[in-house]
C-alpha cells in the first residue's frame, strides 16, 4: 500500500467521522428545539420548566448522544494525527 492511498483511506475515515458527528449535532439541535417549545396544559404555559422537564425526560438520550460526540472527537484526532505524520 502506498503513502498516497493510506492517507487517502485516512482522508475518507475523517470525511466519515465528521460526517456522523454533523448528523448527531444536527439530531441534538432538533430535540433542544423541540424542549425550547413552552409546554401547555389548557392554558397554563410551563415555560421554563417545561423545557427543563422536557430536557430532564432525555437525559439518556444526552448521554448517549455525548459519548458518540465524545467517540467522533477521538476518531477525528486519531485520523488527523495519522495524516499529520
Amino acid at each position: 500500500m502506498s503513502c498516497g492511498s493510506a492517507h487517502g483511506e485516512l482522508w475518507l475515515s475523517v470525511e466519515d467521522s465528521l460526517r456522523d458527528c454533523d448528523q448527531l449535532v444536527q439530531k441534538l439541535g432538533t430535540e433542544v428545539e423541540k424542549a425550547g417549545t413552552p409546554a401547555m396544559m389548557g392554558r397554563i404555559s410551563f415555560g421554563r420548566s417545561g423545557k427543563t422537564i422536557k430536557l430532564n425526560m432525555k437525559e439518556k438520550e444526552f448521554n448517549l448522544w455525548r459519548s458518540q460526540i465524545h467517540t467522533h472527537s477521538f476518531a477525528l484526532q486519531l485520523g488527523l494525527s495519522a495524516i499529520h505524520t
